[in-house]
């Protein structure tokens, strides 16, 4: 595990990082335009998960949760009931079917469980993946750049710019598809809190300590579980989550906004929805090679790589063509 200064950076899994046997590296696949505003702007844009492309997100894992609990109903009676009145203010058929955008959390006599806001800045482990090169294909060609980046040199840098705020975490690491995984990691969880609640029945504060350590599994975590069909895309995540409720003792989202040290919001149109998104600096060492996609025409294409490089001031690094032969 790495020495960062902030302490609110979490692996997501113990071994998130042993991505492959070569390196530490994970990529960002983009588009020409995309490619040149992060290289020019040092900056990536981390969504907030209510606008990403995939309905499910944000949701799948409650979905998943209650279709397992319903699957293994009275093995974790207290649970379910936990789980019951925490989200007794939705429909649940609504949520198997995703039609729905928010997740209602109900409050209760310990107060309300607070809101969150979850940003996400997406990568995959493979470096030259077909399945993500297809999001990229204009006009019968494949324009396409991917960035790998440094995941040990990203997050120091990350580190370095966050305020230390216990209403702030970061989170990273790869994400389940494979339903037994998934499965695994539920079971743990349910059976962990079944214990707990328990042994210390007839306390009433203790149903308030499930609460909140179910709901703050659900922000941090729960972005991590995503629907087997997507298992191709072999992604690795990098989650900033804010709970946006003032205290005195916590920074509104606005002020650790002002105080994040270049970490700004910003908006841009998705599917004709007006997004908002935020621009995170990251070290220019930490970029260690880019991937071109099939069919661009590499040689051209990397000597102007190379005049960015030079001209941005980056840290020399690698440029590859796909190997993919694909002719059209």
């Amino acid at each position: 595990m790495f020495n960062y200064r902030s302490n609110y950076i979490h692996n997501y899994v113990k071994d998130g990082l042993i991505i492959s046997k070569d390196s530490k590296i994970v990529y960002h696949y983009t588009s020409p335009e995309g490619f040149l505003g992060i290289l020019k702007s040092q900056n990536v844009r981390f969504t907030d998960i209510r606008y990403m492309n995939d309905k499910s997100e944000g949701i799948y894992f409650i979905k998943f949760l209650l279709e397992y609990l319903e699957n293994n109903k009275g093995i974790y009676p207290n649970v379910e009931e936990i789980v019951n009145d925490m989200l007794k203010e939705n429909d649940y058929e609504d949520i198997k079917r995703l039609n729905v955008t928010n997740i209602k959390y109900r409050t209760n006599w310990y107060g309300k469980i607070k809101p969150a806001r979850t940003f996400l800045f997406c990568t995959c482990t493979e470096p030259d993946s077909l399945n993500m090169w297809n999001y990229y294909v204009k006009n019968n060609t494949y324009q396409g750049y991917n960035i790998g980046f440094k995941v040990e040199t990203f997050l120091k840098k990350l580190g370095d710019m966050v305020p230390e705020n216990k209403s702030f975490s970061i989170y990273y690491g790869k994400v389940l598809y494979s339903l037994q995984e998934q499965q695994e990691e539920i079971k743990s969880l349910l059976k962990s809190l079944e214990i707990e609640l328990s042994e210390r029945s007839g306390r009433p504060y203790l149903s308030s300590f499930a609460d909140m350590y179910l709901k703050r599994y659900i922000d941090l975590y729960g972005v991590f579980y995503k629907h087997p069909k997507f298992a191709g895309e072999q992604e690795y995540r990098f989650v900033i989550e804010f709970d946006n409720e003032q205290n005195d003792k916590e920074l509104m989202f606005r002020e650790w906004i002002d105080n994040s040290k270049n970490i700004t919001e910003d908006f841009c149109v998705k599917n004709g929805i007006i997004a908002p998104f935020l621009n995170v600096p990251f070290s220019k060492n930490a970029i260690a090679r880019v991937y071109l996609s099939p069919m661009t025409e590499f040689e051209i294409a990397k000597q102007s790589i190379r005049e960015i490089i030079y001209k941005n001031n980056y840290q020399v690094f690698s440029i590859w063509e796909s190997k993919i032969p694909i002719r059209y």
